[in-house]
């Protein structure tokens, strides 16, 4: 009768049921209080750790398709850690991420994450081509990945250079005999930066090319228009290209800022082509300083001249570079490459940035250098 009784209990015992478990989900912080629905983070990098238990089934995550600024680098059967990159545009970053069972999808747990807005930093383009410094003996020296020898040319009219607190740098100030003078060899004060010898440089230029300066002028174009084009960065002769304030004459209104460059209808060469004067319509008053970009596009066909971060001109330049001539293949900073190492049409003001890029600059690149320069 025991041995029945013990069987039957034994078969009982045997064939119930186990006790079904409810299926549940917790994300836990790791102090083990419940996860609020929301989590607020500094602007800095943070690290945030979800300890997720789940019954009755396998656990996964969704982030929100804006959480781009957020990456799992860790996870683990019962936890996943997330790390936030920090905040530098200036704006407030909102994201989710949501918990899930992987056979139950109408158990879910979503946490809102929300990170400060931090400082604002503004990427700016590097000059690869020539970054120019320059020292206050006079002398100047490229710091650019391609270290151009820089040649400090100065006879009479010398220029002078000194610190400007408000863009904290050397700023060079050319004092020349006259405006849209052309010098004879051992005449004039400048810079110059020969490429000619370099094929690098010269395929870099022909490719897609922007040039930068940052300038004050002497004399006040608005009210003194003046007959005779100052060029301030420039390799213009029968080819190439420069930054400019065009001549009284041909161009409206006068005395105005331009950029210029050669193209022709073949292939790259050294001179000639058609000559095309982007112009700003902007004319330089002596008071203020002037960002000014010029970009040579050659896949688009265009070139455009932007002044303090705003593009203010656009033309088509279809075609291929053109070099200036041979022995003309040099940069002039404070003039205009001349003919026999003369310098032409000599630029009366400061130059503080003198700079060549190979990337075609897009107009955000050009507002990204000008809000930098303004300390944004």
């Amino acid at each position: 009768m025991l041995a029945w009784i013990s069987l039957c209990l034994y078969a009982c015992k045997k064939d119930a049921t186990p006790p079904r478990l409810e299926p549940s989900l917790t994300v836990t912080q790791t102090d083990g209080t419940d996860f609020p629905d929301s989590v607020d983070l500094s602007a800095d990098s943070n690290k945030v750790t979800f300890h997720i238990a789940a019954v009755a089934d396998e656990w996964g995550y969704t982030i929100s398709d804006n959480a781009y600024w957020m990456t799992v680098t860790d996870k683990s059967d019962s936890a996943l850690t997330l790390t936030v990159s920090p905040e530098h545009t200036g704006e407030t970053r909102n994201a989710s991420i949501t918990f899930w069972l992987r056979a139950y999808l109408s158990i879910t747990r979503k946490v809102g994450i929300n990170q400060a807005a931090g400082q604002k930093v503004v990427e700016v383009p590097q000059a690869d081509m020539l970054d120019v410094v320059f020292h206050t003996d006079g002398t100047a020296e490229d710091v650019s990945p391609m270290h151009m020898m820089v040649k400090k040319e100065s006879f009479d009219h010398p220029f002078t250079v000194a610190y400007n607190d408000q863009f904290q740098r050397n700023a060079v100030h050319f004092t020349p005999s006259g405006i849209g003078v052309s010098y004879l060899p051992d005449q004039g004060s400048f810079y110059r930066v020969d490429y000619g010898d370099s094929t690098r440089f010269k395929e870099m230029l022909a490719a897609g090319h922007s040039f930068e300066a940052l300038v004050k002028f002497d004399n006040d174009y608005s009210t003194n228009a003046i007959s005779g084009e100052t060029k301030i960065l420039s390799t213009q002769q029968s080819g190439g290209g420069s930054l400019l304030q065009s001549t009284s004459g041909g161009h409206n209104p006068k005395n105005a800022i331009a950029f210029c460059d050669y193209t022709n209808s073949t292939k790259v060469m050294d001179q000639g082509g058609a000559q095309h004067f982007i112009e700003s319509y902007v004319q330089p008053n002596s008071s203020s300083w002037y960002d000014l970009v010029g970009v040579y596009d050659p896949a688009a066909g265009k070139s455009y001249i932007y002044v303090n971060g705003v593009q203010k001109g656009e033309l088509s330049t279809a075609g291929y570079y053109s070099y200036p001539q041979s022995d003309e293949q040099w940069i002039g900073i404070g003039g205009d490459a001349g003919p026999g190492g003369r310098l032409e049409a000599p630029f009366g003001g400061e130059i503080a940035i003198a700079r060549v890029y190979s990337k075609v600059l897009t107009a955000e690149d050009v507002k990204n250098l000008w809000d930098k320069l303004n300390g944004q």
